[in-house]
């Protein structure tokens, strides 16, 4: 089998003669040709020997896959125009969940799902955000804004702090607490 560059070499790896492989390695570190400004600037002013010159120093696959990924940037670009403002936040949900808690939008949507799109503390259906927990990162389930804030609040301070909370909200006279008392929903143990 012959050198896709060179006929008459023998090919040693992926269809390329020793020197083109090496080539091809040292290569693979360069940016795509589609993003070098001396070619840009070559093709703007239409100056083919420098054109040429670039296309021989890189190789006919780069200058493939840089017009290729140039093509698909630019197709991207366009859909990405033609989105609204809502499909724009959803997409940027959608990568934002998976960088940061390692969640598809399909795991997502199953949690959703599970909890009937309410939040897993207060049951309300209101927009809803990814808890999870800061040792481990572990996704524990989908909470409201404001549990979740009272949930970090609580994790930060302990126990302690949530009783002081409640002993606060005793002593002025706070409707929620009694209610709650009252109704035996909550029981909080100081440790």
């Amino acid at each position: 089998m012959d050198c896709l560059y060179h006929p008459g070499r023998r090919a040693r790896a992926r269809g390329m003669c020793s020197r083109c492989y090496s080539r091809e390695l040292r290569r693979s570190s360069r940016p795509p040709l589609c993003t070098l400004p001396e070619y840009e600037s070559a093709k703007h002013r239409g100056d083919q020997a420098e054109m040429d010159r670039l296309r021989r120093e890189y190789g006919p696959e780069m200058i493939a896959r840089s017009l290729k990924l140039k093509a698909e940037r630019k197709a991207a670009r366009e859909k990405r125009k033609q989105e609204t403002a809502s499909q724009r936040l959803e997409r940027r949900r959608k990568i934002y969940r998976k960088c940061l808690y390692g969640i598809t939008p399909e795991e997502y949507d199953k949690l959703f799902h599970k909890q009937n799109g309410c939040c897993a503390l207060c049951k309300l259906s209101k927009p809803l955000v990814v808890d999870h927990d800061h040792e481990t990162d572990t996704v524990r389930a989908l909470l409201c804004h404001g549990c979740n804030t009272a949930l970090g609040y609580v994790e930060r301070n302990g126990l302690t702090w949530l009783h002081a909370v409640v002993s606060y909200l005793e002593k002025h006279g706070s409707v929620v607490v009694a209610e709650l008392y009252s109704r035996n929903q909550t029981e909080i143990v100081v440790q």
